[in-house]
């Protein structure tokens, strides 16, 4: 800046009415420049925040500002903490989730899988830890509380060698020693811990010894999964601190038109809940919108980012078993081979097999197994051999950059669902004739369209209705009630479908389509791409670490 420039800013004055961000008193246009506060505040001008801070703390002077101070204060002290266990920074991502924590804020994070989401998790819990905070993270598999506690065991010898006292941490997963397992809920039940892991199971299983546990930071890894038992969701809102009776007016209210009159109940502690995961694609129940009304967030859609993955593809592979022996001889060790739902374990076996035949060492790994992981990280195994599902043990919950270099899709993920002839489950025959319906044209529109809007209107149907209509329609009988009606809705929808399957033009049109439709021995059988089990699988081979994301 010029001494011209200099003398016109110090020439310029304007005093802001009741604007300093303190105290709400009158300031300048200089002090606002310069330390942020007010005279009254800060007589001295400081420029340093962390003096301004630590002065205006000195002087007693406690207002709004200086809250604001004391959170960039502890994202600081965040920051160096993540860099000392890490030997890096945190990502402007992931210091923008620590102030929403920092900020007392409830959250959800939504980023594709590798980014660093599990990670920060497990810091932020032992930074507040150490700070006298009780913590809980909840993950989906044993495999993941196992592979955290590891990673835990590493960061304490870490921080014990700078003479900081060591967070008590404990982790429950389902292949502990009997004796380890009934040690740790013991100690869980006496609160002898600073932090608690253990998957949603654990959660829904063992609640009553967890439930009077005052827990300032929860995170949820994967909330993906835990959303599936509305159950989990009620718990979860017992350890924030609302009672049964607050959970019931919240749900009673989402029955009620939005202008009806209603009391939120109000959270009056400092608890933080985080939720994270790749795609949050829960179902939207009134639960789901608990979340919302209490918590100040609702899990929701999001898509997903761009991750460090090389997605190859080679066309028409008439043996792929021999094709993926192939690639694992000239990629090298490191690798994770997947082979769809629809083939299951047995042709997963099959694949370990021809390695096997071919001198490549490869395991099946069908459960978690912190043993065959260790044995892979050495080198023992060249490869690990799983389904592609966003379910399966091998594609969540294992975090290796150092060691996981490429993923091998041993075909293309995908589901298939068969409807036949002797199909009475209204939801299949429903979902098939939806994906057919925008070929059918005039042949079949008018007829599809009444079924259609009549298996719309009976569906979900559970699995006793479903035998119980099996069992009347082959021995032609006749139901009462809403049985009787589902029947003849069926029947209906049966007799339509055997003569959409009989028609030729229909066969030719399922060609077009991006869900694959084949007819195989009077079946249709829907064969759909496995997105899910596609990022979740193939987002082993790109994780964060130290220096960025890994290249998979």
């Amino acid at each position: 800046m010029t001494k011209m420039s200099t003398l016109q800013m110090e020439s310029l004055r304007a005093i802001y009415h009741g604007m300093c961000p303190n105290c709400g008193g009158d300031i300048s246009d200089l002090e606002l420049l310069g330390p942020g506060v007010c005279a009254q505040c800060l007589p001295k001008p400081l420029l340093d925040k962390e003096k301004v801070y630590l002065e205006l703390i000195r002087r007693g002077r406690i207002g709004e500002y200086v809250k604001i101070l004391e959170i960039e204060s502890n994202l600081k002290n965040f920051s160096e903490f993540f860099n000392f266990l890490i030997g890096s920074r945190p990502w402007a991502l992931q210091e923008v989730w620590a102030k929403r924590v920092l900020m007392g804020r409830s959250f959800s994070i939504v980023a594709p899988t590798g980014i660093g989401k599990t990670l920060f998790g497990l810091i932020m819990a032992l930074y507040l830890a150490g700070k006298g905070r009780k913590c809980y993270i909840i993950v989906p598999t044993s495999l993941l509380v196992k592979h955290l506690l590891d990673k835990v065991s590493d960061f304490l010898e870490k921080i014990s060698h700078i003479g900081t006292p060591k967070p008590i941490v404990l982790g429950y997963y389902s292949a502990m020693p009997k004796r380890e397992a009934k040690e740790t809920l013991r100690r869980i039940a006496d609160q002898d811990f600073s932090i608690l892991i253990t998957t949603d199971r654990f959660l829904y299983n063992r609640f009553d010894i967890i439930k009077n546990v005052k827990f300032d930071f929860i995170f949820v890894d994967d909330v993906d999964s835990f959303l599936k038992s509305p159950k989990n969701i009620d718990k979860i809102v017992l350890l924030m601190g609302f009672s049964p009776e607050d959970l019931e007016k919240v749900l009673e209210a989402e029955e009620q038109p939005p202008s009806a009159p209603f009391n939120m109940p109000k959270q009056t502690n400092n608890r933080v809940l985080v939720v994270s995961g790749a795609t949050l694609r829960g179902k939207r129940t009134k639960r789901i919108k608990v979340f919302r009304q209490l918590f100040g967030f609702e899990p929701g859609f999001s898509p997903e980012f761009v991750r460090n993955v090389s997605n190859l593809f080679i066309r028409s592979v008439d043996d792929i078993k021999n094709r993926t022996v192939e690639l694992v001889k000239r990629h090298g060790p490191g690798c994770l081979i997947f082979v769809p739902q629809v083939k299951g374990v047995a042709y997963a076996k099959e694949i370990a097999s021809s390695l096997k035949e071919a001198g490549i060492n490869a395991f099946v790994y069908e459960r978690m197994n912190p043993r065959i992981l260790e044995r892979f990280i050495s080198g023992d195994y060249a490869a690990l051999v799983g389904v592609a599902s966003n379910r399966s043990p091998l594609a969540r919950g294992i975090d290796l950059p150092e060691t996981i270099r490429y993923v091998v899709f041993a075909g293309v993920p995908r589901r298939e669902i068969r409807i036949g002839e002797n199909e009475y489950n209204p939801q299949k025959i429903l979902t098939l004739l939806k994906i057919l319906s925008p070929f059918f044209e005039e042949k079949f529109f008018r007829e599809v369209i009444p079924i259609v809007s009549a298996l719309s209107r009976i569906v979900p149907v559970n699995k006793e209705l479903i035998d119980k209509i099996r069992e009347a329609d082959e021995k032609n009988l006749e139901l009462d009630g809403f049985a009787g009606h589902v029947l003849r809705v069926v029947r209906e929808a049966k007799r339509l479908l055997i003569k959409i399957m009989e028609d030729i033009e229909i066969r030719k049109v399922t060609e077009r389509l991006d869900v694959d439709v084949k007819i195989e021995n009077k079946e249709y059988v829907l064969v759909m791409p496995d997105v899910d089990g596609y990022i979740q699988a193939s987002g082993r081979s790109s994780r964060f670490y130290a220096i960025g994301i890994s290249r998979g």
